[in-house]
């Protein structure tokens, strides 16, 4: 009985944040803000300057104990492949920064990104 209601409970919370996978399809900036809030991961919301035409339609900063990242969610997934090379080629001039895409998502990991807690992270950006 107490093993039911463990596995009960586990699946309410991964349904709440998205329960992702690697492949999984973005939720929401709005879904995976509350998500990593109730998580308690610190995350932010950035701003975007209305003339950066590069710049992702939303950003969200996570600042977490081990991992940090930036998401970058586009409105247009051709935007976000557009500019995908250009993020890719000035992320990856330092080794211990990596890129992720999800169709409208670019993560950028800035540290931590094979932690427990990034895992966390894109189990509430990425639906199943």
């Amino acid at each position: 009985m107490r093993r039911a209601a463990l596995a009960m409970a586990a699946m309410v919370a991964l349904a709440g944040c998205g329960g992702g996978k690697d492949g999984g399809k973005p939720v929401s900036a709005k879904a995976a803000q509350a998500c990593l809030k109730q998580k308690q991961i610190p995350v932010v919301r950035g701003l975007r300057a209305p003339d950066d035409a590069d710049a992702p339609d939303v950003e969200l900063i996570v600042g977490g104990k081990v991992a940090s990242a930036f998401l970058g969610y586009y409105d247009d997934e051709t935007r976000a492949d557009t500019n995908a090379p250009e993020i890719r080629k000035t992320v990856t001039s330092s080794s211990a920064i990596t890129m992720e895409r999800h169709g409208k998502l670019t993560i950028v990991w800035t540290r931590g990104r094979d932690s427990r807690e990034a895992g966390t992270v894109k189990d509430c950006v990425l639906g199943s």
